[in-house]
């Protein structure tokens, strides 16, 4: 958020050159230059000593040949006091009471005069401010004609639209230096500097936004690209993220390529900064979008800019899928999904992820060897959830991705002898086992019918359960 308000007038400036001096008097003043030469266009300082009471003034003025001019003049409160003299021969500092001289002391000025417009540069210390957190201007003045210049600056804490207090501050100092101001309220902090001299007459204005806790505007993203671009040439994109809470920010942009075969191909990049400007050469495909993504505690955000992309493709983009035979398993239970990668380009890097989509925790993460691009992955759950495997193929130029997801039920409550799982233990059980090891086309409970627990169901679990059913002394595990 800026304007700027830039009125000037051209300045007209002589030429001269430079004598010293510094003098203290009975009057109870002393006058110190800092320098006994000093070049058009350069600053002086005087320091001042004063004893005497009542209204007394400083102030400089420029000796040219036979004619004299008044810099400035003010009521004398501080100590130090600066000038700038863009043409001339001499420069005098002068303390003065009811329009008498008390003390003076002068340098002579060396140089071409200097005939540039007056102009001011500055800029914030920090992208956005906050509430009861300082924010530094530094600036710098330069040209102008030296007379007459009043300069100051003023602060205003602002909402989006009225002005809720202003600060002005008057600079009788350097023409560079810096300026610290401290917001209480409001969500904007404007500075507007007024600069004026003998032939000038400008003023420039710039804010910044500040986070206000009590007045939260939700997040807001822009992000711009050129409309065309060119294949291996880098592609510059401008972003901005502004508002929002400032609590749990998550910042971070994307660059997707389409490629006209049904499939995007992504480059993620994190960002720390809330704006700036991301460059990306792309190196294939036929149209490329810069994507911004933010979200805090409270909001979310998002904004993109495309661009067509001309060219022929530089390198051949790798493509992912992955599977799974089944929608559901549950605890206990081995998961396979199967997986393909296809072509793929130098530097390419591909890894496999197992994660819970309810929290987004990382399970199992492995790198796939490129010398095993097809293959099947397995995990066995431990906790009922959705279950997701990602693989990506990735390098300095694409991340290409594909997933599955399947559901993870509770493991169900066993009941040993239950082969067919009708919740009781009885003679139909051993039937319908002594039939399944038969070969007959029957279902069992595969884990209710390992009743000797070793891992296998065969004619030992059958007799083993007709022992139990006849009433032996022997445990169903």
């Amino acid at each position: 958020m800026k304007r700027f308000v830039v009125i000037i007038l051209s300045a007209l400036c002589l030429m001269g050159c430079m004598a010293f001096s510094s003098a203290e008097s009975d009057a109870g003043v002393t006058i110190t230059l800092d320098k006994q030469t000093v070049a058009a266009g350069e600053s002086i300082t005087a320091t001042i000593e004063c004893s005497v009471s009542g209204a007394v003034f400083v102030g400089w003025k420029i000796h040219d040949g036979d004619t004299e001019e008044v810099l400035y003049q003010y009521l004398l409160a501080e100590s130090t006091y600066l000038a700038t003299p863009m043409y001339g021969d001499l420069i005098t500092c002068y303390v003065m009471k009811n329009g008498d001289i008390l003390a003076s002391a002068s340098a002579t000025i060396t140089g071409e005069s200097v005939n540039e417009p007056l102009q001011v540069t500055f800029s914030f210390d920090k992208q956005e401010g906050k509430i009861n957190e300082p924010v530094t201007v530094t600036y710098e003045i330069t040209g102008g004609t030296g007379i007459d210049e009043s300069l100051f600056v003023i602060w205003e804490e602002m909402t989006l639209s009225s002005i809720l207090s202003s600060e002005t501050v008057y600079l009788n100092g350097p023409r560079n230096g810096s300026l610290t101001f401290t917001p209480t309220q409001g969500m904007r902090l404007v500075v507007s500097f007024y600069l004026k001299d003998s032939e000038n007459d400008i003023q420039v204005v710039d804010e910044i936004f500040v986070f206000n806790p009590s007045s939260i505007l939700p997040l807001e993203v822009t992000g711009t690209l050129d409309e065309t671009a060119v294949i291996g040439e880098p592609v510059t994109a401008t972003y901005k993220i502004q508002f929002g809470t400032y609590t749990g920010d998550s910042f971070y942009a994307m660059w997707a390529i389409d490629n006209g075969d049904d499939a995007l191909y992504y480059h993620k990049v994190p960002l720390s900064e809330r704006s700036g400007t991301l460059t990306y050469t792309p190196m294939f495909g036929q149209m490329l979008t810069f994507h911004i993504f933010a979200a805090d505690d409270t909001f979310n955000a998002s904004a993109y800019s495309s661009c067509s992309l001309t060219g022929d493709a530089l390198i051949t983009p790798a493509l992912v899928t992955v599977s799974m035979e089944t929608s559901t398993a549950v605890i206990g239970q081995r998961v396979d999904a199967a997986y393909d990668i296809t072509g793929g380009s130098e530097g390419q890097i591909c890894t496999a992820t197992w994660n819970t989509l309810q929290d987004g925790s990382i399970l199992s993460q492995t790198t796939i060897p490129l010398t095993d691009l097809h293959g099947v992955l397995s995990y066995t759950p431990t906790e009922g959830n959705q279950l997701k495997l990602t693989i990506v193929a990735s390098n300095a130029y694409y991340d290409v991705r594909d997933d599955a997801t399947i559901d993870i039920g509770p493991a169900p409550t066993r009941l040993p002898g239950d082969v067919n799982a009708d919740g009781t233990v009885n003679m139909r059980d051993a039937l319908t086992l002594l039939k399944k090891l038969a070969d007959w086309d029957v279902t069992i409970n595969q884990s209710n019918s390992d009743v000797n627990g070793d891992g296998a169901v065969n004619m030992r679990d059958a007799l083993t359960l007709l022992k139990y059913l006849a009433g032996w002394d022997v445990t169903l595990n």
